[in-house]
């Protein structure tokens, strides 16, 4: 007796291997994939932790990018608030006060770094006491105030003394308006 192939259930069997190796790959494809966006997602997850944390400090930094913009000035009416907030000092303290700002900024060496700076004059007439006061209140100014010469002298006409301060208001040109 002749056997014969069992040729259809080969076929069947044959088949049924293509599929379940397809299957198979797909399956592992979808896992590598399933696991690539696993990864994005935890690393959106650490983002959104950062954005969080960075959403608690922005008051502070926003308090502290207004401070750092008052202290260097970049335009003329900056530069006038400067001045109008260092007169009112002066008359405050019952000083007379004169000014005089140059016209152009210049490099100005402080600690090692090279900042502009616009160069003036400031001059004072009053009491040794109001000019004390003055000179204190002017280094507690939310602005870069770099003092590069003092000349007190004696007042010709009137009681008290005359000082003269000659430095720069250091300027912050990059951020031109």
């Amino acid at each position: 007796m002749k056997l014969k192939l069992p040729i259809y259930h080969l076929s069947f069997l044959f088949i049924l291997a293509i599929v379940g190796g397809w299957l198979f790959f797909q399956t592992q494809k979808n896992m590598s994939e399933v696991e690539k966006l696993q990864i994005e997602v935890n690393q959106q997850i650490v983002n959104v932790d950062k954005l969080a944390e960075l959403k608690t400090q922005l008051p502070t930094f926003t308090r502290e990018i207004g401070i750092y913009k008052k202290t260097l000035p970049s335009t003329e009416a900056e530069v006038a608030d400067f001045a109008a907030t260092v007169e009112q000092m002066a008359r405050g303290l019952g000083l007379q006060i004169t000014y005089h700002f140059d016209d152009f900024t210049e490099l100005v060496e402080v600690s090692g770094q090279n900042i502009y700076g616009l160069g003036s004059e400031i001059v004072l007439e009053g009491s040794f006491q109001s000019l004390t006061d003055f000179m204190a209140r002017l280094s507690g100014l939310p602005y870069f105030f770099k003092v590069d010469k003092l000349t007190i002298s004696k007042q010709e006409t009137k009681p008290g003394i005359k000082v003269s301060v000659d430095g720069f208001l250091m300027m912050n040109i990059s951020k031109k308006i």
